[in-house]
């Protein structure tokens, strides 16, 4: 029966979408709208993730790219393309780009562009930015800015590595096809200083920007100039240089970047003492809150944190390791559960922050509603 529904919404749209244009040169657009139909038609179904391994492990490969007889799924895959316009700019957005395509009676993406410039200024170069962003949260990476809800289900791009461990300027470089996309990774590890990124994009239109991401939160830079120097760069996990595309022609614009460690390129000086908040809420009623939330600061790195709930007796209630923590301020959440799962009961509670050369305390209470 799931299959039957989506092949019933992916056909019928198919129906309507002939209504408007039927042009080979858009077959892409319309398997990849017809694919995102039956998610709108049927969203218990999800047969869509099954194609998006094809376009997310090919970024760098045309949006438009690809065949309905292809095994890499990638025309198919392209779906995530019409999630995202509908979830950032609204359904209706894909509706207007069938009614430019009917009226021009042609599908050459300068249509597409034509028709999304209507909602988003700049076209394609307003929107392929912000997609591409989106695409590198997935799977484990799930988080904000990435909106789309199934995507703690999806494959995830494989960005290239630029390894900085010492003051030498390393390089990568490739190509990238129109309306497709790039990712190059650098992981900070704790290494105090900061790094110069450098991208040069010799031909045709380009969103660059920078993903500076930790745990809890991701911000999103632009690469105005084609440089960045980033400094107190040990307070990120990542540092993700995202390069795209917005062109809606052309194949094969090449690209080159550089990163170079600089220890010396030290940020603002970090609080001299480590600081362990109070938790809120306190008290924390459990089964009507589900968390409650305890900040700390580091004022230095720390290879391996820790924290602890105690019972008011002193008995180990919960541990949660924490791993490496930069030295910068910190959220956890304690869910009320014991080391089994289950929800402690009413009392005071003690949580406990160990690290590298310090340790901290505070009580909490909980109140348990039943």
């Amino acid at each position: 029966m799931e299959a039957l529904h989506a092949t019933v919404a992916h056909e019928f749209f198919h129906a309507i979408q002939f209504g408007y244009y039927q042009g080979s040169e858009g077959v892409w657009w319309q398997e990849a709208s017809a694919v995102w139909m039956e998610e709108v038609a049927y969203p218990e179904v999800n047969d869509y993730l099954q194609y998006l391994s094809g376009f997310l492990r090919q970024p760098e490969k045309a949006l438009d790219s690809g065949s309905p007889f292809s095994t890499d799924y990638h025309i198919y895959g392209a779906s995530l393309f019409a999630h995202f316009l509908d979830l950032r700019h609204g359904r209706g957005l894909i509706r207007a780009i069938w009614e430019e395509l009917g009226r021009r009676a042609s599908a050459s993406l300068d249509y597409f562009d034509d028709a999304i410039r209507q909602e988003v200024p700049g076209g394609f170069s307003g929107v392929m930015g912000e997609f591409a962003v989106w695409n590198y949260f997935t799977g484990s990476r799930y988080r904000l800015p990435s909106r789309y809800p199934d995507g703690d289900q999806y494959p995830q791009v494989v960005p290239a590595r630029l390894n900085t461990l010492a003051k030498v300027a390393v390089e990568d470089s490739g190509a990238v096809d129109h309306l497709g996309s790039t990712y190059v990774l650098l992981e900070p590890r704790l290494q105090p200083g900061g790094v110069v990124l450098e991208a040069q994009t010799p031909g045709g239109q380009w969103s660059r920007q920078v993903l500076l991401v930790w745990r809890d939160s991701v911000e999103v830079r632009s690469l105005a100039g084609g440089q960045l120097r980033l400094a107190g760069w040990d307070r990120y996990d990542q540092v993700v240089l995202v390069l795209a595309v917005t062109a809606p022609s052309g194949n094969s614009y090449e690209y080159t970047v550089a990163a170079e460690y600089d220890p010396d390129l030290i940020d603002e000086p970090v609080p001299q003492i480590s600081s362990l908040a109070q938790n809120y809420p306190n008290p924390f009623y459990l089964g009507r809150q589900d968390h409650t939330a305890i900040s700390f600061d580091l004022s230095q790195p720390s290879t391996s944190t820790a924290l602890s709930i105690f019972s008011a007796e002193g008995r180990l209630v919960r541990r949660m390791y924490l791993g490496l923590r930069a030295a910068r301020t910190h959220t956890e959440v304690w869910d009320g559960a014991d080391e089994e799962g289950q929800p402690v009961g009413s009392g005071i509670y003690y949580y406990v922050l160990e690290g590298d050369g310090f340790k901290a305390s505070r009580t909490l209470a909980v109140v348990r509603e039943e």
